[in-house]
């Protein structure tokens, strides 16, 4: 006999069905003895949640329709939640509105998800503040599977190794990272809306808040851990506070077009590359930012080469990208020049135009606050060297840079005060 669970509605009730495969004899002995059983860590059942048992199976109350007969309310102590939640009447129910398996774990969706809201969640319905029922279905869609965590497991392996066996070794990273966009891709059309939310109104009202926030956002996605948020996910946040960090800029475009002239589609024309992002200062010029995620190991090697520290794949990567497409730009010229402006003339101020002059990029990538001295000086070389054609940042270098600029907002405030 195999252990099955089912999860379905029945009538004005969520109903959990429960099959051990030894045989359900041992629940009742457990519920004489006023204890709680649980299945897979997620669910906790008691003898008032029991609906009907035999020898073999036993049936219990997830949650119950509320006196306007519209929505579900979820039983929260059975599932260990925090919060209380509710989901509307049509959703589908079944064992993935609950949870998905991975690699023989279980995961609890309503507890990821109230783990990041922090609140009481409406699923479905027309209420403002309800999490649509296509967003819901979407999580559920989103929700890691053995492919993805195999993929993330390579991509770190990758990382490291290619420290020894350099380019020799396969694109694991790039896997993960293409895996992991069109998950998030298919997301964004859905809530058609690219931006994430920094907080809210309160962070435009003083300046000092407004870099506080920003940094305290950053600290969090870096305290999450690598795995929580993707390379798409990361460049989203940072799209988000790039004109905050570099006030040179008034405008930023994801995937702009770009045209390679040494790659011939089938019709005989340019190939089209896509930018991670197209900056464009006040008069117009444009540069270009490429940007990674915070993985530990992706900036410098961790051993020796004839006693230096040398770049990563990942590093090395981003940079021959940048360089690129600086070569594709300024090859095209007026080219691009006109196509750019074509492209992005609605989203500019009148009369505004982009000109492509020799631009400059922006590599953002890794973490850097572990690093000894002497790869705090290896790095800040290769930094010099590259600076006449880019900056390169790592996580820890933004948050530096937040540092400095929330220190001397605090520090003007308190003289323009007298203090």
């Amino acid at each position: 006999m195999i252990m099955t669970i089912e999860i379905k509605k029945r009538k004005n009730i969520i109903v959990l069905i429960y099959a051990p495969d030894q045989g359900a004899s041992f629940i009742e002995e457990q519920f004489k003895k006023n204890e709680s059983i649980q299945i897979k860590r997620i669910f906790e059942f008691w003898p008032t949640n029991v609906l009907r048992h035999d020898d073999y199976e036993y049936e219990f109350c997830l949650g119950k329709i509320n006196s306007s007969g519209d929505f579900f309310l979820i039983n929260s102590n059975i599932l260990r939640l925090k919060y209380n939640h509710q989901i509307y009447k049509d959703i589908k129910i079944n064992n993935s509105t609950f949870f998905c398996m991975c690699r023989g774990r279980y995961c609890s969706l309503l507890y990821e998800m109230e783990k990041i809201t922090k609140r009481d969640m409406v699923i479905g319905g027309k209420a403002a503040n309800a999490i649509p029922s296509d967003v819901f279905y979407e999580i559920i869609r989103c929700a890691p599977n053995d492919y993805e965590v195999d993929r993330y497991v390579d991509a770190r392996f990758t990382s490291i190794l290619s420290t020894v066996f350099g380019d020799g070794i396969e694109d694991f990273p790039g896997k993960y990272e293409r895996y992991t966009r069109k998950k998030l891709d298919r997301l964004k059309m859905l809530l058609k809306k690219d931006e994430p939310s920094f907080g809210g109104q309160e962070l435009n009202d003083y300046e000092v808040i407004k870099y506080e926030g920003v940094k305290g956002k950053i600290e969090q996605w870096l305290n999450d851990g690598e795995r929580a948020h993707s390379e798409a996910d990361w460049q989203h946040l940072i799209k988000n506070i790039i004109l905050l960090l570099f006030p040179k800029y008034i405008a930023v475009f994801e995937g702009a077009p770009v045209e390679d002239p040494y790659k011939k589609t089938s019709k005989g024309k340019d190939t089209t590359r896509k930018l991670d992002y197209l900056l464009v200062d006040a008069d117009g010029n444009c540069d270009i930012a490429e940007i990674k995620s915070p993985f530990d190991h992706c900036i410098l090697s961790t051993t020796l080469y004839r006693d230096n520290y040398v770049p990563l794949r990942e590093l090395s990567g981003a940079i021959m990208q940048v360089e690129k497409y600086i070569f594709y730009m300024n090859k095209k010229g007026i080219i691009a020049d006109k196509g750019l402006n074509k492209k992005y003339k609605n989203e500019l101020p009148k009369n505004f135009e982009i000109k492509v002059t020799n631009p400059k990029g922006l590599v953002i990538l890794g973490r850097s606050k572990d690093f000894d001295e002497k790869q705090k000086r290896d790095f800040e070389i290769i930094k010099r060297k590259y600076q006449h054609v880019m900056d390169i940042l790592s996580y820890d270098d933004i948050l530096n840079r937040l540092n400095n600029m929330i220190s001397m907002l605090k520090k003007q405030t308190l003289g323009s005060s007298g203090i």
